[in-house]
């Protein structure tokens, strides 16, 4: 069945109380036969925010990140089912962040929000 209306619901409340953020992550992949690279691949998702007063000490312990400095943050994507990648840029409160750790909350495993942990 799925849960597109949670997920609905969801964004409609962070698009309301939070902020536009947008995920970019570029990697180059490599043809297996030449060893060469290929064009760049570039990835985008693109979703809401809002930051969280804390964040989990096991993930920051385990990172080596204290929270003062990488904040967590609630994203609830455009699309159901969309999370931010691991190691992409982003632009959180002016300041150019990279995804450290991605917490999808996935009942049925489509993923409806994830919380994130952003590095500078």
């Amino acid at each position: 069945m799925g849960y597109a209306t949670q997920h609905a619901s969801a964004l409609a409340k962070l698009k309301a109380k939070g902020q536009r953020i947008i995920f970019t992550r570029t990697t180059t992949p490599v043809n297996n036969d030449t060893g060469l690279p290929l064009a760049p691949v570039v990835e985008t998702v693109r979703g809401y925010a809002l930051g969280l007063s804390e964040g989990d000490p096991a993930t920051y312990a385990r990172l080596g990140l204290t929270f003062s400095a990488a904040p967590t943050v609630m994203v609830v994507c455009d699309r159901y089912g969309d999370v931010p990648p691991d190691l992409a840029l982003c632009d959180w409160g002016g300041v150019m962040h990279t995804v450290r750790d991605v917490e999808p909350y996935a009942p049925d495993g489509v993923a409806i929000y994830s919380t994130v942990v952003l590095a500078r």
